[in-house]
């Protein structure tokens, strides 16, 4: 979910389902941002933890792609170059 600060309030821009960042029990969190051609991006796991998701937002629409397996603890080893 994308949300944006207003006044005091966080309001949602745009949700995309099936990604996740944080496991219950986890210390952690498994994301990062990162600066792609220009454009701000996400990575995180998709749902199951099997993939890393790269995810964009234009305007108020989700972009997402395929960034490689997940493979560890951290939640990035494995990501594909922009």
């Amino acid at each position: 979910m994308f949300v944006r600060l207003q006044g005091d309030r966080l309001i949602e821009i745009a949700r995309a389902p099936g990604l996740t960042n944080h496991r219950i029990g986890d210390r952690f969190i498994s994301a990062a941002v990162r600066t792609c051609d220009g454009i701000a991006e996400v990575i995180l796991p998709d749902a199951a933890w099997q993939r890393l998701v790269a995810v964009r937002l234009d305007g108020t629409r989700i972009i997402t792609r395929d960034a490689g397996p997940f493979r560890g603890a951290n939640g990035l080893s494995g990501v594909t170059i922009c």
